[in-house]
């Protein structure tokens, strides 16, 4: 339960709630708005990181999230946390490689020259 559906529950559903109280879930109810029309500056910096990998995945294809992490200068943590929220599609590979992007046979035959 999001705190925005925690205070309409209040204010739809405890009889008890005086003008008072009904007056500060209002305030709430504005500042989660406020909050949530502006972007943060991390917020903002992911929107830009998630162009270049994007980019980054055109030009070159299939990547792990360590090279896309080296190519756009950021933690494969980061790199594999931004490939989720893009929905970018995953593929494991021979090898245990899981490779973010659009899977070609070209990607799979380079992975089964490795081993």
């Amino acid at each position: 339960m999001t705190k925005r559906e925690f205070i309409n529950d209040v204010m739809e559903n405890y009889a008890g709630l005086t003008d008072e109280g009904r007056e500060v879930a209002e305030r709430i109810l504005a500042s989660l708005d406020k909050k949530s029309a502006t972007p943060t500056k991390r917020q903002t910096e992911n929107e830009e990181i998630k162009v270049k990998i994007a980019e980054f995945l055109t030009a070159r294809g299939p990547a792990t999230a360590t090279e896309i992490a080296n190519a756009v200068d950021i933690s494969c943590q980061r790199a594999s946390a931004l490939l989720k929220q893009m929905g970018t599609p995953k593929t494991k590979v021979k090898g245990g490689k899981v490779l973010y992007g659009e899977i070609t046979a070209t990607a799979e035959a380079e992975d089964e020259g490795d081993e």
